[in-house]
């Protein structure tokens, strides 16, 4: 696909490549079905009080323009792949990105997200007005920033028992705490 818009109508996606990136609006619902969604030279985009979910996805970002921003209409609702090439990668951002993507969850309704969010040469901007991640058994976070909002409760659970989604290597209950880097 190209420069996909989704306007006010309810689909299912196949995973592939999303040449331009992905716009969904105007009360769009989207169901993503299980697999790896290469976002590629554009942006996941979710605005206009619309609905955004999967299980078993990845959305790998590569490309010029690369990212996802859920604005504060809409819902997001995502569980990473319990098996396979990318078990456990929720957002995966190409390591040889140049730094300075954007990737923004300001959603009203964002309290799943379970898997790892792994953007290391990118900023994740939380901004939401609820909760975000609540519900999920851990979310584990890797990125080159992090900025939260004032009034942001962002959860980063790490009850990884709870769930059948692996946590890659190097990260959650083998390091033991959480951790800030420089």
């Amino acid at each position: 696909e190209t420069n996909l818009v989704l306007s006010d109508q309810t689909i299912s996606l196949n995973p592939g490549t999303y040449r331009g990136g992905i716009n969904i609006k105007k009360n769009g619902k989207v169901t993503f079905k299980p697999g790896i969604y290469i976002i590629k030279d554009g942006p996941l985009l979710t605005k206009n009080q619309s609905i955004a979910t999967g299980n078993g996805v990845t959305f790998y970002f590569t490309g010029v323009g690369s990212r996802f921003s859920f604005d504060g209409t809409t819902e997001i609702s995502f569980k990473a792949p319990e098996n396979g090439p990318t078990a456990g990668l929720l957002f995966f951002q190409d390591p040889a990105a140049s730094a300075g993507a954007i990737f923004e969850i300001d959603s009203k309704r964002a309290a799943y997200l379970l898997g790892t969010i792994y953007l290391p040469n990118g900023t994740l901007s939380i901004r939401a007005k609820n909760k975000v991640a609540e519900a999920s058994a851990y979310t584990v976070i890797v990125a080159r920033k992090i900025k939260v909002g004032v009034t942001t409760e962002m959860h980063i659970n790490a009850n990884y028992g709870a769930t059948a989604v692996p946590v890659p290597a190097g990260l959650g209950p083998q390091t033991g705490k959480a951790r800030l880097l420089n």
